[in-house]
């Protein structure tokens, strides 16, 4: 037998090596082919080209003589050349499609901070969306309309970041100082935080733990806004940059043991739902709730699935029990003892204040 790329020796005139080299060869072509389609249609991204020689190829050797791909072969991470077009199309198919009231958002997006609306900005959503050019559209009209709401005119056009502001305080309103306070605020509470590693598919980690709210006033309109625009920055921190998070997505794990029912905000909720399901462009994995308290089943949980979309709903697992027995049923999902919070017996230290001072030390 002759590997792939291995041909017969030039003095070996005999027909039968050539003719067991030749098959080789269309089996690892076809194989090849049917490994790149799988992905492609992930995407959703085949075109004519590739349908021609993938049909070439298959035509070369029959079904039933096809080896497995060897395991050596890999194709890497590769963009499919209608990536950017397919980007360029999400721009245009809001304003062909979309109502003007859904658009404005993006309309005053484009014209504001062009350096925010880039290619990168627009396949996000696409990703987020499967590569479905008229919801990725949506979802991105949605994003900017929520964000604008969420940050006011000024601060929803510049990037997100709490990095220091003194420089800028001089020239900015009370509003936009307000807004910072409150949104460092709520990044300080400590309620959502990434863990920096992943589930066994790739997907990022985003840490809940409501018994953080203790010091949350849930009647204060202002802070209300801040945690929603911690929601915001968490999620951009974890997206950007991170093509892996972007394609597959995020598993959220929430450890709500020791909350109380006071802190309980049915209006924040709804309104990190809608920022989840529909605005951000983030891909849901997995909501795991982890030895939620004695409330949840009668309060929290029925209010959750009034505000949770179907898809949404689909994805919440709730895991009761002792310790041992909830992370046994992590890991059987893909997260083991070492990418978790130690809060709920994992390996992962989590220091929020260090955290964020990182981010802002880098600017970010």
């Amino acid at each position: 037998m002759y590997g792939v790329g291995e041909a017969p020796e030039e003095d070996d005139c005999s027909e039968e090596p050539r003719k067991e080299y030749a098959q080789q060869c269309c089996c690892f072509v076809r194989a090849s082919f049917e490994e790149r389609e799988a992905r492609e249609l992930r995407e959703g991204a085949l075109g004519q080209r590739y349908k021609f020689l993938r049909e070439r190829a298959l035509r070369l050797v029959p079904a039933n003589k096809i080896s497995p791909t060897p395991s050596h072969f890999n194709h890497g991470s590769r963009t499919h050349p209608s990536l950017h077009l397919r980007a360029k199309a999400t721009g245009r198919r809001i304003a062909a499609k979309l109502p003007d009231e859904k658009r404005a958002g993006w309309e005053r997006a484009k014209m504001t901070c062009p350096e925010l609306v880039t290619e990168d900005h627009l396949t996000m959503f696409l990703r987020c969306e499967l590569f479905n050019v008229e919801l990725a559209a949506l979802r991105l009209a949605n994003y900017w309309n929520r964000r604008i709401e969420l940050f006011g005119d000024n601060l929803s056009f510049k990037p997100l970041h709490n990095g220091d502001d003194d420089d800028t305080n001089n020239t900015m309103d009370k509003a936009d100082i307000t807004k910072i306070e409150t949104t460092l605020k709520g990044l300080s509470y400590g309620l959502l935080r990434p863990t920096t590693t992943h589930d066994s598919a790739g997907r990022a980690l985003l840490f809940i733990d409501p018994s953080r709210l203790a010091n949350y006033n849930k009647h204060n309109e202002d802070e209300r806004f801040g945690v929603a625009r911690a929601l915001w920055y968490v999620l951009h921190s974890m997206l950007e940059g991170n093509e892996t998070a972007q394609k597959v997505g995020i598993v959220v794990v929430a450890y709500p043991h020791h909350a109380k029912l006071s802190y309980l905000d049915r209006k924040l909720m709804k309104m990190n739902v809608e920022s989840l399901s529909g605005c951000i462009p983030v891909r849901l994995g997995g909501f795991h709730i982890c030895h939620p308290p004695w409330f949840f089943g009668k309060v929290a949980f029925p209010l959750m699935k009034l505000v949770m979309p179907e898809r949404m709903r689909k994805r919440v697992r709730v895991h009761v029990g002792s310790e041992e027995k909830v992370l046994k049923e992590l890991e059987e999902v893909g997260m083991g003892r070492k990418v978790l919070p130690s809060e709920i017996g994992g390996g992962v230290v989590l220091d929020n204040d260090g955290w964020m001072q990182e981010r802002k030390l880098a600017g970010l």
